[in-house]
């Protein structure tokens, strides 16, 4: 039988907790762009310090190593938890290394080592949360809607993301560029975390 596109997002959206799943996604994802944001800004392009080439190189793997060590192992974990718990949990854990991070980043400044840590906790987390969304997503639809729900949420996360960047650029033309301006942006993506938990 088959369905136009729009009564298959009805048919998508009557779903118990899809609209939730959905929402809590995008808030995080909007909150990753922010945080994003923030960590390019102080690891990339900061105005209070000549960024060198080996720096550069050293905050790009930074940005891109927790999803090459945490993807590959995030499947046996929630094989072995439940979704819901890590979904709570995750974007709380996230946003509180978020949070601690933009402390860090106001009082030690992005050259820190330990700043660089706290971020790469806060990206390791996503990565984690991002791979419990999709994992719980079959428990919620039935298997003829899972591909157009999963096109669906992971479009729309993108997206989001990309708005939450260009926020957390926009706060951070107000608020200035330098290591306390990022902290600020970072401390926005503390909110939005918190909320979407």
């Amino acid at each position: 039988m088959r369905y136009s596109h729009g009564g298959q997002l009805r048919e998508l959206f009557g779903q118990q907790w899809f609209a939730t799943l959905l929402a809590a996604r995008l808030l995080s994802q909007a909150a990753d762009g922010i945080f994003q944001a923030s960590l390019y800004g102080a690891l990339l392009f900061n105005p209070e310090h000549h960024t060198q080439p080996a720096e550069v190189a050293g905050g790009l793997v930074l940005l891109v190593l927790p999803y090459s060590l945490v993807g590959p192992f995030a499947g046996v974990f929630l094989d072995r938890w439940r979704r819901q718990r890590v979904l709570s949990y995750g974007a709380a854990i996230h946003g509180i290394v978020a949070g601690i991070s933009a402390v860090l980043l106001a009082t030690l400044g992005s050259r820190s080592p330990v700043f660089d840590v706290a971020a790469f906790g806060a990206l390791a987390v996503n990565r984690f949360y991002l791979a419990a969304q999709s994992t719980a997503l079959p428990r919620i639809v039935p298997d003829n809607q899972l591909i157009i729900g999963n096109a669906l949420t992971t479009t729309a996360g993108t997206v989001v993301t990309i708005i939450g960047g260009g926020i957390g650029l926009g706060i951070r033309h107000l608020v200035g560029s330098g290591d306390h301006g990022t902290a600020i942006v970072a401390g926005f993506s503390f909110l939005g975390y918190l909320v979407a938990a």
